[in-house]
């Protein structure tokens, strides 16, 4: 079983699936010389593969660069086990996702 994480009080711990409609407007963001990686479009990106970008920007630049990443996999994605009938509910929680809109920082 998947712990759910409690950075951020919701609810309800099974959302529902919905579409991402519209753009972000860009953010401002401060510092001297900061690089930042905006989304091109609307996406439900899964924390593995957050993980992985934050990892591969690590090894790309020096010690010195501090990389912080906006966005926190907070949703979380239900799915039925295999070979099981249909009803008696929704699944339990695999997956923790991020909904990126187009235009967001990552």
């Amino acid at each position: 079983m998947i712990k759910r994480p409690n950075f951020k009080g919701v609810y309800f711990s099974k959302f529902r699936k919905s579409r991402l409609k519209g753009v972000r407007q860009p953010v401002s963001l401060q510092g001297n010389s900061v690089i930042a990686l905006y989304c091109c479009e609307n996406a439900k990106v899964t924390s593995s593969l957050l993980w992985s970008l934050y990892r591969n920007i690590r090894s790309g630049v020096s010690r010195k660069v501090g990389v912080h990443l906006m966005a926190f996999p907070h949703t979380g994605l239900t799915k039925k086990p295999s070979e099981v009938r249909i009803g008696k509910g929704r699944g339990a929680i695999s997956t923790f996702i991020s909904r990126l809109r187009c235009g967001s920082v990552i």
